[in-house]
């Protein structure tokens, strides 16, 4: 890894598409992963230490019981190695029934010093709901057809679905245009 964003890209691709041996070039092997979440559609412990751990939690039992996972980060990426914080907005579909996700919370990244691999991460999940079933089909697509992993306030914007749980996430994420269509 050579900067913080790659690092952060690293880290997303290695849990959204479900490869565990990225890990390593994301997360210093001592790395702490802190997860505060106001939801209780889904569940993570509170803390979470070490590259093998982290492979565990945040990759191989996301997978276990999610597929689709897809997360954007919300602005501009790091332009340096100094801290970072970010929102973000992820769907995931449940392998159990099918169900889809949506959440949106905050990441405050720490690099390693002297390094460009994360040190610390705190995750505050501040909603996870799920949608209802007729909302499937168009919230996804909305959803997937977002700009990966970097989304631009500007690009959320357009052409936000009509649903509920997505209006609030809208809300939630500060967007002006919370229901365009």
């Amino acid at each position: 890894m050579h900067t913080l964003r790659q690092a952060i890209e690293t880290y997303l691709k290695a849990r959204d598409l479900q490869c565990p041996s990225l890990i390593a070039d994301a997360f210093s092997e001592q790395a702490q992963v802190r997860i505060v979440s106001s939801s209780t559609a889904i569940s993570f412990p509170g803390e979470i230490r070490g590259q093998d751990a982290i492979v565990r939690v945040l990759v191989t039992q996301i997978a276990e019981r999610f597929s689709s996972v897809c997360t954007s980060c919300i602005g501009a990426p790091p332009e340096d190695n100094e801290p970072f914080e970010c929102r973000w907005l992820t769907s995931m579909t449940e392998r159990d029934g099918g169900g889809v996700l949506v959440g949106c919370g905050r990441y405050q990244w720490q690099a390693e010093i002297g390094e460009a691999r994360i040190a610390s991460l705190v995750v505050t999940i501040d909603v996870m709901t799920r949608l209802a079933e007729k909302d499937h089909e168009s919230g996804l697509a909305w959803l997937h057809g977002l700009s990966y992993p970097w989304c631009t306030t500007a690009c959320l914007e357009k052409n936000v679905p009509a649903i509920p749980a997505i209006r609030d996430i809208a809300r939630r994420l500060g967007l002006k245009r919370e229901h365009a269509r």
